[in-house]
């Protein structure tokens, strides 16, 4: 355990309890579940807040857009919810303090009409507790 540097750009800026919340910088294209480099910093500030303050659990819930089949989008939003986790058991945070959930495509944020709706629904959220 021990806090992490990462450039300063993806340091979460405001961490709330009990608000569900959209990372910034952790996306998917489509059908893929690997995490990108920015949304590693994003996920290393995630992990140095949750390191001081060992009281606190998180979930992360994951999403798809609307392309595929509903149960291909289940099995993918649990890739990516599953990578998350993964990443931050990687770097010590305890496996009993993290959960996870998929919702596949059905929670959309925006309408599923155009490519840039559907990159953002294809996102990821976190609840501390």
């Amino acid at each position: 355990m021990g806090l992490y540097s990462i450039p300063h750009q993806y340091i979460i800026k405001q961490i709330l309890t009990n608000k569900i919340t959209t990372f910034e910088w952790v996306y998917f294209e489509t059908n893929k579940w690997n995490i990108n480099r920015a949304g590693e910093h994003e996920l290393i500030s995630l992990y140095n807040y949750l390191d001081t303050r060992s009281h606190l659990q998180v979930r992360i819930m994951a999403h798809t857009d609307s392309d595929g089949t509903y149960s291909s989008n289940m099995t993918l939003s649990k890739n990516r919810a599953n990578e998350v986790v993964k990443f931050l058991i990687s770097l010590e945070l305890p496996e009993n303090r993290i959960n996870s959930e998929h919702y596949g495509e059905s929670r959309p944020t925006l309408a599923n009409s155009t490519e840039a709706n559907k990159a953002v629904n294809r996102r990821t959220e976190y609840l501390l507790y």
